[in-house]
Order: structure tokens, then sequence, then C-alpha cells
């Protein structure tokens, strides 16, 4: 399949949800050039002194540009337990989606993110990598 690129490209990506047991859908924007230099940079928190010190800051910042470049969930993925107990699907339409999703799933939107800003791109697997030990396929 090609990729498209281009100004308001639509993706998605399917995540595997182990707590739900199904795939959930997002659909997100292409995430700009200066969204994946952010990301890079606020991965890394740097305190300089006698004793320098670094942090990593993975969650935070997952959850930071997921929520930035994410733009829907296919409808039905996610349900949402309102204050009366109600359930209903959490969908682009419901007001607070994102905050519902960060504060109540936020594994899913780390998910997605690590998807988008650190896997998105790699080298197809070269020839012979799907053996297994014994050097079966």
């Amino acid at each position: 399949m090609a990729r498209i690129i281009g100004e308001n490209v639509v993706n998605q990506v399917e995540i595997y949800d182990a707590i739900g047991g199904g795939t959930v859908v997002f659909f997100y924007r292409t995430p700009s050039t200066s969204d994946r230099a952010g990301y890079q940079a606020d991965s890394i928190e740097f305190k300089a002194g006698r004793k320098p010190k670094a942090r990593l800051r993975l969650a935070e910042t997952r959850q930071k540009y997921g929520l930035q470049i994410i733009i829907g969930i296919r409808e039905g993925d996610v349900l949402y337990r309102d204050e009366n107990g109600e359930t209903r699907p959490l969908t682009s339409e419901t007001p607070g989606w994102k905050e519902q999703l960060s504060r109540f799933a936020p594994e899913l939107v780390e998910a997605m993110a690590a998807h988008v800003f650190e896997a998105a791109a790699a080298l197809p697997p070269e020839e012979g990598d799907d053996e297994d030990e014994s050097g079966n396929d």
C-alpha cells in the first residue's frame, strides 16, 4: 500500500487493547516536523548542576503529543460509562472525549503515540528473519 502525504491527510492505526480484549482504531493527523522535534526534546528532561541528572518522560510526552494528533476513534471501539451509569460509544463528537480517553485509558493514547512517533518507519525484515530458532520457517 502506498503512503499518502500532503495537507489534511487522515491516518489510522489499529492498537490492541489488552484490557478490552479487542482492537481500537485511532484516526490521527500526520505529525509535523515541529511535533516530531518536540516529542524527542520532551522525552528526556535534563537538569544541569554539579551532578547533572536526566529523567525519562515517555509517558507524559506520549500523552501530550498523542492527544495533539489524535482526531478520532472508530465508533464502538471505546465505550464510556457516564455519571448516570449509561454506557455509550466514545467518539470525537462526545464533549471532552480526549480528556475522558486520557483519564480512563491513557495506555491507549500512549500506545498510539509510541507507534506514530517511535515506530512509524522501519527497515523491511531481511530475508530469513522469519525463521524460528531451529532454522525452520
